[in-house]
């Protein structure tokens, strides 16, 4: 390459290299709200955002590229005929094609570069780049617990509440209440002092572990219907109180994408049907275990 074809490809590949740096960030800035909820959802490390950043870098290059390029060959020669070089070059009869020859080699760089991405590096990239983000929604839950708030689903027939959280040995809390909802007119609680959760089962199950808590259970009012042991009465209630306890829990399916989950304030919604019956039931099952001696005590159990 002449000295002329390497100056005329030095004032279009700067140009344009800042182009593609500077388009770069524009395009990935508009992306960067997924990057944010993988941060505040999942916790990543540095070299799990650095992954996720690298593995979208690809699939932006193939659109970036070809406007740096088009913005580099527009800037390179505004500045030379700004200067004047275009005319003293042609005027020193260097002619329009000797002039474009570099022009057209870097174009055609460009090309190269946005073919071999596009057929073969962006789709690799995108791929692990969908197993990344799954290996990441397999650390934690895909569900979003805030204190004092209420977790449920119309799926699921559990509900979640618990007063404070700290993370360590899983995530830890102070203050626990689980309801099960598996027969709406007689839900479960169970009142807990401390408990902590974790996923298991490939984040398929929550596992909870509640410490010094109670379980109510809502005697059936039918005669014929089949009793947990030491419901006496068909108006009464059973306490069972536990030092330790564990329930296994199943949680919805984890997404490729992280989504929102359907939470319920009880200060932002007006309660439900099934809401108002927990509501009447909660009471009774709250003073009962002020009322009633523990009928059962255990170290361990699972249900």
């Amino acid at each position: 390459m002449r000295r002329l074809d390497r100056y005329i490809f030095r004032e279009v590949l700067v140009p344009g290299l800042i182009a593609l740096v500077a388009l770069t960030f524009i395009v990935l800035s508009q992306r960067s709200g997924l990057l944010l909820e993988i941060i505040v959802r999942q916790s990543p490390t540095a070299a799990e955002i650095w992954d996720a950043i690298a593995f979208s870098l690809p699939a932006v290059l193939v659109v970036t590229m070809p406007m740096a390029v088009l913005m580099g060959i527009l800037t390179g020669f505004s500045r030379m005929s700004s200067d004047s070089e275009a005319i003293a070059m042609r005027a020193a009869g260097i002619s329009m094609t000797r002039i474009v020859r570099p022009v057209l080699l870097f174009a055609g760089l460009a090309w190269i570069a946005t073919q071999a991405l596009t057929v073969w590096v962006a789709p690799q990239t995108a791929a692990n780049l969908r197993e990344r983000l799954t290996a990441m929604l397999l650390k934690t839950p895909p569900i979003e617990l805030r204190p004092r708030v209420f977790y449920e689903r119309p799926d699921l027939p559990w509900k979640l509440w618990f007063n404070s959280f700290s993370t360590g040995n899983g995530i830890q809390s102070e203050g626990m209440i689980l309801v099960d909802t598996k027969d709406p007119d007689r839900p479960d609680f169970t009142f807990a002092q401390f408990g902590r959760y974790s996923p298991t089962n490939s984040n398929r199950t929550l596992l909870l572990t509640l410490l010094n808590g109670s379980t109510h259970v809502l005697c059936p009012t039918e005669p014929d219907a089949d009793r947990p042991p030491g419901c006496t009465s068909s108006n009464g209630y059973l306490n069972m109180s536990f030092v330790s306890s564990t329930f296994a829990r199943a949680l919805p399916p984890p997404k490729n994408s992280v989504g929102t989950v359907s939470e319920i304030s009880t200060w932002e919604k007006p309660l439900s049907a099934s809401q108002r019956r927990y509501s009447s039931s909660l009471p009774r099952a709250m003073t009962a275990s002020n009322s009633v001696p523990p009928h059962t005590t255990g170290t361990s159990n699972e249900r």
